[in-house]
């Protein structure tokens, strides 16, 4: 038998693909539950403001140690240093096209900024179709995501490390964006 499916690898990683995803629908809804209330038959429309990386990253992870407390009793064993270590190449690549998307959708979009002398993004509309100059919160996502991908590769047995550069550059990234409204004191609600 391969060594991932003995220690359970790949079928940790589905189930905390399928419990992450709805969560993340889950937690989308919930934090633009206003939009939401007004509208319940676009509850289950996932091509209408998609998904929360945060709610299906965190729940994700729940699935993965509720994972490991139910494989206590079985005979195999894995800990979730060691499965959280083995997602971080298709976290990347997921996160690689979130971005991706948001940069097509027009969603995740930058703040509006004065004429750039540089760094900025064309005159393009947000999701209420405002045109402006905006910072490029998106190709700043997509770098991230490529950055995490080297370091997946490179860090594979060092996950916590992995999970610091993801939890660093993307509280960085939040200060370029201009869709999040939901704020605790100065901090923006994804951060």
């Amino acid at each position: 038998q391969d060594r991932r499916h003995r220690d359970g690898r790949l079928d940790a990683g589905l189930f905390a693909l399928a419990v992450g995803l709805i969560g993340a629908r889950v937690v989308q809804v919930l934090a633009n539950w206003d939009y939401y209330v007004e509208r319940p038959q676009q509850i289950l429309a996932l091509n209408d403001g998609g998904l929360s990386f945060h709610g299906g990253f965190l729940i994700g992870v729940a699935a993965l140690a509720l994972f490991v407390i139910l494989q206590r009793q079985t005979q195999r064993r894995t800990t979730l240093i060691v499965l959280v270590g083995a997602l971080t190449v298709p976290l990347a690549l997921g996160l690689m096209g979130g971005w991706l998307g948001c940069l097509l959708a027009g969603c995740a979009y930058g703040r509006a900024a004065p004429l750039p002398p540089r760094f900025y993004t064309p005159d393009w509309p947000d999701l209420y179709g405002v045109h402006a100059f905006r910072l490029p919160s998106q190709a700043f996502g997509l770098a991230l995501a490529a950055t995490l991908l080297i370091a997946a590769l490179l860090l594979s047995r060092r996950p916590g490390l992995w999970l610091i550069l993801l939890g660093a550059g993307d509280f960085l990234i939040a200060w370029t964006r201009g869709d999040l409204t939901i704020r605790w004191g100065p901090l923006l609600a994804t951060q």
